[in-house]
């Protein structure tokens, strides 16, 4: 069986700011034609967007900061249109290799934002976050 997953990514780094800037786009399932694509653009769609920045200029370069949103939420197109689940697919053992699950952790139907920042050194790291995650948002 081949899978329907269609999924792109775009990283963008600043050197110069020490920054990263990073989104990714997936599709679970396939699409009948052009047409279905643009009519139902949320159809089975997650997402997630971030960015990580490093050191706050030269007076504190240990500095680290980011955020991150990260949706699984099941798409308005669902209540007319069956929907997959992202962690239904049994090529990819269900989203786990040898009983442990590489997706987020959030899990299907929900979504994500995590905040962070804290201190990194070669020595030392401390980084708390805040992380707020809503599960079964369309299902229930």
């Amino acid at each position: 069986p081949w899978d329907q997953t269609i999924s792109s990514y775009l990283s963008l780094n600043f050197p110069k700011e020490k920054m990263k800037v990073y989104t990714e786009i997936g599709w679970n399932d396939n699409r009948l034609h052009f047409a279905d694509f643009f009519s139902q653009p949320d159809h089975a769609m997650a997402t997630i967007i971030g960015f990580r920045k490093y050191g706050l200029g030269n007076d504190y370069p240990n500095i680290l900061m980011g955020a991150e949103w990260a949706n699984l939420m099941v798409s308005f197109s669902s209540r007319y249109r069956a929907t997959p689940p992202w962690y239904e697919r049994s090529l990819y053992e269900h989203s786990s290799y040898k009983g442990r699950r590489w997706g987020a952790h959030s899990g299907a139907d929900s979504d994500e934002l995590y905040i962070y920042a804290g201190y990194l050194s070669d020595k030392l790291m401390f980084i708390p976050a805040i992380n707020y995650e809503r599960h079964g948002i369309g299902s229930n």
